[in-house]
């Protein structure tokens, strides 16, 4: 398999060239040269050549054709400039890009080349690629298209098309466009009123195809139609008056069903979602589930995996802001990727000479050193692998854009910007689908595609943008702070996954602090907390006060919550500025935080959630190693105070270490949905209630048995609910 282009958007190559780069040019210039010789000879140089030269030539050997003096010929490099002119240009801008496209000659490569070298800004590329998507070459358009999925905009720029069709029709009973904009996310504020009043046309229309088509993206826009639809009811024309009330008690009756604290509702994904119920089969709703007298009744729930495209990867935008040192340089293929199959093989045969030389004796000395041997030689050849791997993806990471590393910036600044993260169509909710050796594919693995760095006031501009492009109703935010051992590029994958499985409809926004990302640099990372709250700290109250937002949350995972909380003390008294702060499996001493931060935490925010659980191991070891008590460690006492709801998640599905439950279990993120969406208290969640110190924390509820099918062959009586042992 051929690896993938090298990226080497930001940095020049630093160690010692491959002998390949040195000698293959040399090579090829060596054979132009000694053919420039022998084919460009002036004529000069065979009047200097004698009589000899002068003679007619023999039967055998061609006459030399002399070169015309009028005719110039150009090298290669000089052609490309001709043809190219961008290339002159250090950074080209977007006046420089749409003087290209018009040029018929230069239209074709423009995009390829130099759209990702130019770093427009946000704006400026989403303009440029929707006027490329109207552009007279078709290879144009195809290029606009492909980088317009890659960024998440394809739907929202057809979307806009599709609006232009449905007005200029040719037809007036003609609801083309209209039907095909219902599977389409069309932004409340594309909404022109022309294309409003098709909208009412085709809903008031005889057309049921039009009608349901108008009626469903009505649904998406919710509350922005209400005012709207309210005047199409007070209308002379009985058709559209009928039409419009049916369509508001559409969206009241929905809005209805969301806010239903019992019943099952399917998630549906997008600003398209639809509000459906679970039946039986057999239309008869079995008997509710009786847990506790003061609990209501909740059905199983079902969760689907949001997939809104099946042949081709989704992207989602996350923004990020960090105190991690950029990299002025892009690794290249080094000595370990080169050198390390040499070590593991060798390795691999000086263990089965040892293992021959020891067996031969046949003693049990020499068969408990061959057992050692082979253990030995597992675990080298393990670590020799990880760490090729390691070493292939980061020479052949297929990123655009600004790289960081595992140390502080040294100037103690903070980077802002925001990465393009790439979900597979084939994403399960609650994984990172990664590979697990060689190269990554975008059709099985989640990727980081672009790391763009913006300055401070241009982020929270174009966050602020963003939100106010959203319904009311969904401008909101959250903010992800990650925990040790983990790199800039997994949180930017991890907070992606995590709102991307949740079906949130605001901005996703992560923290990212120098974590060394190895399991070894525990203490290390420890230290990079206390330098970096302070940092956190005007993120979180930066994002709170500066993008508009009408509900910022806060997520904290094991060590990263340790920061945040040190964030919430220096913060001081501003009232309460988040609206859900979550922490997940949080590495902090647990006096510490119910003393000093947990009082803080409630001024703060109007709710507080702690996941814990007693199988998480990683949090096992940091007892051992901090000699105290870790919040998010039930296995010794589980934390409970008044204003906080506690949720132990031990009894649920974990990883290996039991400590990322909070990204991987699908009954965890549902129950984090409706605790960021809904704002929902553990009572009206599926949760069980438990007593501890005359205050409650809470466990995941059982999933009720699945009844077995019966025949008239084979009747089994099914054992009612109700019966279980509660």
């Amino acid at each position: 398999m051929t690896p993938p282009t090298v990226n080497r958007a930001v940095a020049t190559k630093t160690s010692a060239p491959r002998i390949s780069s040195v000698w293959l040019p040399l090579l090829a210039l060596a054979v132009f040269a000694s053919t420039d010789n022998v084919a460009g000879q002036s004529p000069a140089d065979d009047a200097s050549s004698g009589p000899a030269t002068s003679a007619a030539p023999s039967s055998t050997t061609p006459p030399r054709i002399k070169a015309n003096p009028d005719v110039v010929t150009d090298d290669w490099a000089a052609q490309v400039l001709r043809s190219d002119p961008l290339t002159k240009l250090p950074r080209p801008t977007i006046a420089d890009l749409r003087k290209a496209l018009a040029d018929p000659k230069q239209a074709d490569h423009v995009l390829p080349r130099h759209f990702v070298r130019a770093q427009l800004p946000a704006t400026e590329q989403t303009e440029l690629l929707r006027e490329a998507l109207r552009h007279t070459s078709l290879e144009v358009r195809r290029q606009a298209a492909h980088e317009l999925q890659r960024q998440g905009l394809l739907e929202e720029a057809v979307g806009a098309q599709l609006v232009e069709f449905a007005i200029r029709k040719d037809s007036k009973d003609d609801f083309t466009a209209v039907i095909a904009l219902q599977d389409v996310i069309l932004p409340w504020s594309q909404v022109s009123e022309a294309y409003w009043q098709e909208i009412l046309r085709a809903l008031a229309s005889e057309n049921s195809g039009a009608s349901f088509a108008a009626s469903r993206q009505l649904s998406r826009w919710g509350a922005d139609a209400v005012p709207r639809l309210l005047d199409a009811a007070k209308s002379d024309d009985k058709s559209l008056r009928n039409a419009a009330i049916r369509a508001l008690a559409e969206i009241v009756g929905t809005a209805r069903a969301l806010e239903a604290p019992s019943g099952v509702l399917l998630p549906t994904y997008g600003a398209a979602a639809e509000t459906r119920r679970v039946e039986p089969a057999g239309g008869s709703a079995p008997p509710p589930a009786v847990v506790a007298k003061s609990m209501p009744v909740v059905r199983t729930e079902v969760h689907q995996d949001r997939m809104l495209d099946h042949k081709h990867p989704n992207s989602v935008r996350v923004y990020y802001g960090t105190n991690r040192e950029v990299l002025k340089t892009v690794p290249e293929p080094g000595y370990l990727l080169y050198g390390l199959p040499i070590v593991l093989l060798f390795v691999i045969c000086m263990a089965f000479r040892g293992i021959r030389k020891r067996l031969a004796g046949k003693t049990v000395w020499g068969a408990i050193m061959s057992l050692f041997i082979v253990t030995a030689t597992v675990g080298a050849s393990a670590w020799i692998v990880l760490v090729w791997n390691q070493e292939y993806r980061s020479a052949y990471t297929e990123t655009v854009g600004v790289t960081y590393g595992a140390h502080r910036e040294k100037d103690g600044g903070v980077h802002y910007g925001y990465c393009d993260v790439s979900i597979p169509p084939t994403h399960s909710v609650g994984e990172i689908e990664r590979p697990l050796l060689g190269g990554e594919d975008e059709a099985q693995h989640v990727m980081l595609r672009r790391n763009e760095e913006l300055k401070e006031d241009a982020f929270f501009k174009e966050v602020r943008q963003v939100l106010a492009e959203r319904a009311a109703d969904e401008r909101n935010c959250f903010i992800f702070v990650h925990g040790y051992n983990v790199t800039f590029e997994k949180a930017a994958m991890r907070t992606a996954q995590i709102h991307y499985d949740l079906n949130f409809r605001g901005v996703p926004m992560f923290y990212s602090w120098p974590s060394r990302a190895n399991v070894r640099s525990y203490f290390s990372d420890r230290n990079e907390i206390f330098y970096s709250y302070e940092h956190i700290m005007r993120f979180l109250l930066a994002t709170a006060e500066r993008v508009d937002a009408k509900r910022v949350h806060v997520i904290a995972h094991s060590m990263g919550a340790d920061a945040v909380s040190r964030a919430i003390l220096a913060m001081g008294d501003r009232g309460k500025i988040f609206d859900q702060i979550i922490l997940a499996a949080p590495d902090i001493d647990a006096d510490v935080f119910r003393d000093q931060v947990q009082p803080r935490m409630q001024q703060l925010a109007n709710r507080t959630t702690l996941y814990c659980s007693r199988n998480d191991w990683a949090l096992h070891a940091s007892y051992a190693f901090n000699d105290s008590v870790r919040l998010g460690d039930s296995s010794r006492s589980i934390f409970v105070a008044d204003g906080m709801d506690t949720v132990d998640a031990s009894d649920i599905d974990t990883d290996l270490l039991g400590h990322s439950y909070y990204g991987d279990c699908l009954k965890l993120l549902n129950d984090v949905q409706l605790v960021i969406e809904k704002n929902l208290p553990p009572l009206e969640r599926r949760l069980t209630s438990r007593d501890r110190e005359k205050l409650k924390y809470w466990t995941f509820m059982e999933d009720l048995p699945k009844p077995k099918p019966t025949t008239a062959a084979d009747a089994i009586p099914t054992p009612s609910p109700t019966s279980t042992k509660p």
